[in-house]
């Protein structure tokens, strides 16, 4: 047997693999195939707002001018209307830009690792004992392209991806990933280079990167921070030099909050708008969305390791006590992470460097996750396309703690290049087997009635989950159905807006006229500056001859949002 697994290590590690031409060949593929089933996945929830009636993109010229840019989010606002400028509402454009980023961010985790190794922390010249336990230099390095591209291989193909993904609008969580992962591999590349001008673009190009993901999505908040940290755990330096160094990556920590407080008056703003700008549609309070978060992330990391129930609509329970068993047990694994990073960072200065790679990972998925699971309060607690950028931290450490466990558990049966050789294999069928359930999991995206039956199975007392399948239902004439769910949705959430004007619209179409009116008028009690309840309610006047009243509506649809009118389909999906 073992001269079986000796020959097996020598089959699966050819120096083919190890070429970044056919890492990135194999990376390229499975991006491909993985969600080569979406490109016809219709909008789903807030791509209505934020692409379908959003007149902001409609437009490219309202991306002409500078001051456009002073705004949040705008980079991502700027992708959807060139979308839109070229192909208007066929979603396989967007799908196919979507696809794409996610494909250059597996690429930018390879080289990330490659990146890694070839600091001054990991390099030959520095390391007075072994990268991996009982490898030479020769195969430590091989080790680093193979850690380099089963990182990529399991960010790509991993089924937690798909909401980032398939879900349009969440463009703005993958493109910021984007711009995150290109602004640290150009500060390594601008730290590892010998040539100053080499230096000096991909110092540029970092702090570009920077700025770019801070207009695209509030998370890249803590790029500068990790910046400070790749910095301080793999180059050597002082203080001083340190701080020269990254300062003007700190100084970009002020866009964020510049941006989401405007350009006028802005201390001012800052100061007055503080609490309205740290929480998002939620009067949830701040400690109890942070004991919340401290289950959350526990379901994150078992997303992560065990991809199974995956939904859109989660109903998850609100914790209000520290001392609840969930929450006190979930703080308690966090903690000992934390330990756990500091740990391997300071025992990888005497033994085994690869435990500061793991501990990187540990920080970067903590790290990353702070800004959406901290003590800033969103409407939804938990939602999987919030995983995809902490996700470099876990493919990180994963792959990094598979390798350092094959070469020290392994190698004493056999030998340290069987023993990881048998890593590979494993980690081969669990990518595999990840890629056949993202597979999976897309193709559910594409249907928009088994899609919600699925989120309803696993959430039965989403009230908005009930609404969407009503919404599927309408599209397809099954309004007997779609007034059963929405009449559920309503009872489930009587001041739930949306589910309001889609069990009018529901109504409306069975010819029910004046349970459509009384529905709608009741969403409009909810939120009077509704464009859809005030247009849906016009029809419905028209619908009755009451032409007077019908025109009112409109003009005050109209007059809230013009664009309303480009989309003929007036129920929502929200």
């Amino acid at each position: 047997m073992k001269k079986n697994i000796s020959y097996l290590s020598s089959a699966l590690s050819p120096d083919v693999f190890y070429r970044p031409a056919v890492a990135t060949l194999i990376i390229l593929i499975l991006g491909a195939l993985v969600y080569s089933s979406t490109l016809s996945v219709p909008f789903y929830l807030d791509d209505k707002t934020s692409i379908v009636i959003n007149p902001d993109i409609k437009d490219i010229n309202n991306f002409t001018d500078l001051s456009a840019f002073a705004g949040n989010r705008v980079i991502g606002k700027l992708t959807f209307a060139l979308n839109y400028a070229m192909h208007g509402l066929d979603v396989t454009g967007y799908h196919i830009f979507n696809i794409t980023v996610h494909i250059i961010n597996a690429l930018l985790v390879y080289w990330l690792v490659l990146q890694i190794f070839r600091t001054p922390f990991f390099s030959k010249a520095a390391h007075g004992h072994e990268i991996f336990p009982s490898t030479d230099s020769d195969f430590s390095d091989r080790l680093a392209g193979f850690l380099a591209l089963f990182s990529a291989m399991l960010f790509v193909v991993h089924p937690v991806q798909t909401q980032a993904v398939t879900y349009i609008c969440q463009r703005y969580a993958s493109l910021t990933t984007m711009f995150y992962l290109l602004a640290v591999v150009s500060y390594s590349v601008s730290r590892n280079a010998l040539v100053p001008t080499k230096r000096i673009i991909g110092y540029a190009v970092s702090l570009l990167s920077v700025i770019l993901a801070m207009k695209t999505k509030e998370i890249a908040f803590t790029l500068p921070f990790i910046i400070i940290l790749y910095e301080c755990i793999f180059f050597p330096g002082t203080a001083k030099t340190r701080i020269l160094r990254t300062l003007p990556f700190l100084l970009t920590l002020l866009i964020i909050p510049l941006s989401l407080a405007g350009t006028q008056d802005v201390a001012t703003a800052l100061i007055s708008r503080a609490d309205e700008a740290t929480r998002l549609g939620t009067d949830l309070p701040r400690l109890d969305y942070v004991f919340t978060q401290c289950r959350v992330i526990v379901t994150y990391i078992r997303l992560l390791f065990f991809p199974i129930n995956q939904m859109l609509d989660y109903d998850y329970p609100i914790y209000r006590s520290f001392l609840d068993p969930d929450v006190f047990f979930s703080f308690f694994l966090l903690l000992v992470l934390v330990v756990l990073a500091v740990v391997g960072i300071v025992a990888s200065r005497k033994k085994y460097r690869i435990l500061r790679l793991i501990s990187f990972g540990i920080v970067w998925f903590l790290l990353t996750l702070s800004v959406e699971s901290s003590v800033i309060p969103i409407a939804d607690v938990i939602f999987e396309h919030r995983l995809y950028l902490p996700s470099v931290g876990f493919v990180l450490s994963i792959t990094s703690t598979l390798i350092l466990c094959g070469a020290l558990l392994a190698g004493k049966i056999y030998s340290v290049r069987s023993g990881i050789t048998m890593i590979f294999l494993l980690l081969a069928i669990y990518i595999s087997a990840l890629g056949v359930a993202a597979y999976k999991r897309n193709e559910i995206w594409v249907r928009p009635i088994m899609f919600w039956e699925d989120a309803l199975r696993k959430s039965p007392r989403k009230a908005r989950s009930y609404c969407c399948l009503g919404a599927a239902y309408v599209n397809i004439g099954r309004f007997d159905k779609a007034i059963a769910l929405c009449e559920t949705a309503v009872a489930l959430k009587p001041d739930y807006l949306y589910g309001r004007i889609n069990l009018g619209f529901a109504y409306y179409c069975s010819g029910f006229i004046d349970k459509a009116i009384e529905h709608y008028l009741a969403a409009l009690q909810l939120n009077p500056n509704s464009a859809e309840a005030h247009l849906n309610l016009s029809l419905a006047y028209k619908k009755k001859g009451l032409f007077e009243k019908a025109a009112e509506h409109e003009r005050l649809a109209k007059t809230i949002n013009r664009d309303i009118f480009r989309d003929k389909r007036h129920s929502s999906s929200n």
